[in-house]
């Protein structure tokens, strides 16, 4: 189990060792349901949806929009991580591929993920999900 999920956190700008090993665990080896064009996510992004969702915020963060004729996650890849590692019970919504949706589609094991850079905190739209401050407003379950 993950060392910071059962509490709100400032910012903390390090992933825990142990997220790392889960996650790798769970890309390789996980059985996965769905395909993706995205080749590369981000570590702190999944934490971050993974710990929140453990703390009982899951359900403001969204369903995942998949093909369905083709399982393949159209909108939500981290999420998808997030929520599977959690063992969260989240929406699928159907949704129709749009023409950057082209086969060869990439198995969720063959992801890359970046480790280094917080992608959240390039973007100043999302800059505000680095910390918790946003979840307080919010309730849980």
């Amino acid at each position: 189990m993950i060392t910071n999920e059962n509490k709100l956190s400032e910012k903390d700008d390090n992933v825990k060792p142990e997220f790392h090993k889960q996650l790798d665990d769970f890309l390789a080896n996980g059985n996965h349901k769905y395909q993706t064009v995205q080749k590369l996510v981000c570590v702190h992004v999944i934490e971050r949806i993974y710990r929140r969702v453990k703390l009982g915020y899951g359900h403001h963060f969204g369903g995942i929009k998949v093909n369905i004729e083709e399982n393949l996650i159209i909108d939500g890849n981290h999420r998808y991580i997030a929520y599977e590692m959690a063992g969260f019970e989240y929406e699928v919504i159907p949704q129709g591929k749009n023409h950057c949706d082209q086969p060869p589609y990439r198995d969720i094991k063959k992801f890359s993920v970046d480790y280094e850079f917080d992608w959240d905190m390039a973007q100043p739209d999302t800059r505000k999900f680095c910390n918790d401050d946003f979840l307080k407003d919010l309730d849980t379950k």
